[in-house]
């Protein structure tokens, strides 16, 4: 077996165990939580301003770490979680930067990966300036949600909506040791029926005893360690004593994942899980990677239906959806079936076609769909007192802040504070303090959600202007 730095190991049922970066961090034993914490990534790849004056203000609120003052015209639609909304400024994505581009490859390629693409490193893995990031480009590390999955012994929910664009693949995966392009899932039906085999399934089915379920969901994910414990000992064997220290204190955490799931009988408040569809699903599933987006409205909404089902069931724990349809949609469901904007979405968010109303009114949508996630968050029981809001982060991030295809000062949002662990309900504008990279923002989610990873991406090098890739935790966020 090929040791790499970062190394997934992979049973024959599927299941994966992430590694720790052996030697470089011991990861410290995760304690385990009756109700575990959850992330929900929503990623998209174009620019928030409205005008072409690029002001900060289309999606930045006014207000401080103290609370929000006033919501920006883009974030207007979540006026309900002003309180447990986090606005983050100023955040760099410095690694993009470093390679040649045409403004979408680099900065959509490494907007969850913060690594660099791999033909920039040599046969003995140094870094080489100048290299070009085209569509056809792989990234040489996985991303965040890939990363925090392994990290917490858990799976990956990945969804996608629309077709796949070189331009924006975002989401990447380690297999053993190479790096993949993870299309991810564009049919929720279909996620479904794989997380729940033998469930009913959105109003036909008869209803099953809650504790067949529970088998079902145990017996899906099973023991992730005995997945892969041939591999996982062969890798003990190579490993030096402080590596092998390492691994074990690993095989902790994932032993104390494994405890909450078989101990989910009391956690779980899924009786018997059916996926509630649409009454057009019909004609949007047959369009499902459509380019011109005609359905995005009902396939995000059923995306999200589908993450807090299968994260109150407890069949995942980190779930990220990709909206891909970035150039040829036309928004029908906001003009009564019609197009909104003429068939060139990309024009429009460029300035090169359409209108600010246009650009607002389209990014509201954005933030309006995001909030009825929230509310199903919101209204789904999860644990003896509590909702799933409570235990979960819902982020929204965008590859660009600017149409002139700027990288810099991206747009992140995040609500819910994961148990206290995050201070909800504040505007936190690094712009002004030298700004921080898009690293720091990921560590800083690997560190709420009690994985203790001190810098997330290539961390080996340098941005332009000698600017730092890692600087560690935003801490400003933490309660």
């Amino acid at each position: 077996m090929r040791l790499a730095r970062r190394h997934f190991l992979r049973g024959a049922s599927g299941v994966a165990l992430g590694l720790p970066y052996l030697d470089l961090f011991a990861p410290k034993r995760a304690r385990a939580q009756a109700t575990p914490k959850r992330l929900l990534l929503l990623a998209t790849g174009f620019s928030m301003d409205i005008n072409r004056s690029y002001e900060r203000d289309s999606f930045l609120p006014s207000g401080g770490a103290s609370g929000i003052t006033t919501l920006s015209p883009v974030l207007e639609p979540l006026a309900d979680y002003r309180d447990r909304m986090i606005v983050v400024g100023g955040i760099d994505n410095v690694v993009a930067g470093l390679m040649s581009s045409n403004g979408h490859d680099a900065s959509g390629k490494t907007l969850l990966a913060c690594y660099p693409v791999k033909n920039a490193f040599d046969s003995s893995g140094n870094f080489r300036s100048g290299a070009e990031c085209n569509w056809q480009s792989e990234i040489a590390g996985p991303s965040i949600d890939h990363h925090l999955a392994g990290r917490l012994g858990t799976e990956l929910l990945p969804l996608s909506i629309g077709a796949v664009h070189g331009e924006h693949r975002m989401r990447w995966q380690q297999v053993g040791g190479s790096v993949v392009f993870d299309e991810g899932q564009t049919n929720p039906q279909h996620v479904f029926d794989r997380l729940f085999s033998g469930s009913s399934s959105g109003g036909g089915g008869a209803s099953r005893p809650a504790q067949t379920v529970l088998e079902t969901l145990r017996a899906r994910r099973g023991s992730v360690l005995d997945a892969v414990l041939d591999q996982f000992r062969a890798v003990s064997r190579r490993a030096g004593r402080e590596d092998r220290a390492r691994l074990e204190q690993h095989a902790d955490l994932v032993r104390a994942v494994e405890r909450d799931v078989n101990g989910v009988a009391t956690s779980i408040v899924c009786d018997d899980p059916s996926l509630s569809l649409p009454s057009n699903w019909n004609t949007a599933s047959r369009r499902l990677t459509a380019e011109d987006g005609a359905y995005d409205d009902v396939i995000l909404r059923t995306m999200g239906r589908l993450s807090a089902l299968s994260m109150s069931c407890q069949a995942s724990q980190v779930a990220s959806i990709h909206m891909r349809n970035v150039q040829a949609s036309t928004f029908p469901w906001l003009n009564g079936g019609s197009p909104y904007i003429p068939a060139n979405w990309h024009n429009v968010v460029h300035h090169d076609a359409g209108t600010a109303q246009q650009r607002r009114t389209i990014l509201q949508w954005h933030a309006s769909a995001l909030a009825e996630i929230v509310d199903m968050f919101a209204n789904t029981p999860d644990g003896p007192a509590g909702t799933l809001l409570d235990s979960t982060l819902i982020m929204w991030v965008s590859s660009l802040r600017h149409s002139s295809h700027s990288t810099d000062d991206l747009p992140v949002l995040m609500v819910g504070d994961l148990q206290g662990t995050l201070r909800g309900g504040g505007v936190h504008d690094y712009q002004g303090r030298g700004s921080r990279s898009l690293g720091d923002l990921w560590t800083t989610v690997l560190n709420a959600m009690g994985v203790p990873d001190d810098a997330f991406g290539w961390n080996t090098g340098r941005g332009s202007e000698g600017r730092a890739l890692n600087s560690g935790p935003l801490t400003e966020l933490f309660a």
